[in-house]
Formats: C-alpha cells, structure tokens, sequence
C-alpha cells in the first residue's frame, strides 16, 4: 500500500512521462519491487532516458536516493527477522543507528558544500553523492542478508 502512494505521489509530482516510474510501475509487491530492481539500473534509467536535462536528472536522482534507502531498509528488516542471537541483532541495530547519524550529519555536509552555487546541475551531483553513501550501506546490509540466508 504505501509502494502505491509513494508511486501516485511521484507520478504526481514528475508526471506520468518519467521513464523511470512508467517502467517500474506494473511490479505488484514492494518486495518484489525491491528485488527486482537495483540502485544501478534506476540510476541508469535516469541518466538514460532524462536526455541529460540537469533540473530533470535531478528530480529523478531525488527518486532513486528515496528508493535507495528503500532498499537499505528493506535489507536491514530483513536481516533483523532472521534468527540472530539477541546479542547481534542488539549490535546491528546500534550499528545501525549510528550509522543513520553519520549519514545524516554527512547530507547536511554534502548540502553545505553546494549551497549558493548557481546551476541545476549542482543538485544532481549533490543527490549523486549522497546516494553513493546510502548504496554503501545497502551493499554491506545486502551481504549480511545473502550470508546469513545461505547459513539457513
């Protein structure tokens, strides 16, 4: 349900024409959404078919930050319900918060750096950077899960 409102709200918001949401639109399940298509192929998607419009490739790489951390998350629930000691689901859980801190002590960073300068290209570099620090983190959550579901 809330994969539909995300959905409906960014049509609404980009209109029905990005590629980007028309593609990816039929999938049924969040989960399925989430495993069916990465952070590497929505990226592609908006550098392929915005044309390099920067005020678009913008819009479309604020889209995939949201679906990176869509991802990131997906991957953390996912570890947390799979049996682990109680002693590490106390550690990840503290790791991941304290990662939620850097990463967003990081953004206000990132966002310092480019404040003021002119240009729509800057926003997209801007959303560039702080998806590579949230696809970091999604790569390390995605290991664990495909360790411990072969440990299973």
């Amino acid at each position: 349900m809330k994969f539909r409102l995300l959905l409906l709200l960014c049509i609404a918001l980009i209109g029905c024409s990005d590629p980007v949401i028309k593609k990816y639109a039929p999938v049924k399940s969040h989960k399925e959404y989430i495993k069916t298509t990465s952070i590497d192929s929505l990226l592609h998607e908006c550098q392929v078919n915005q044309h390099k419009v920067t005020n678009s490739i913008g819009n479309c790489y604020e889209i995939v930050l949201h679906e990176s951390d869509r991802r990131l998350n997906f991957n953390y629930n996912s570890i947390m319900e799979k049996s682990l000691s109680d002693s590490s689901k106390s550690f990840l859980k503290k790791s991941q918060r304290i990662w939620l801190k850097y990463r967003d002590t990081e953004f206000l960073f990132i966002e310092s750096k480019y404040e003021g300068l002119d240009g729509t290209m800057w926003s997209g570099i801007m959303y560039m950077e702080k998806i590579d620090i949230v696809r970091h983190r999604f790569e390390e959550l995605k290991d664990y899960n495909g360790m411990l579901e072969t440990m299973e």
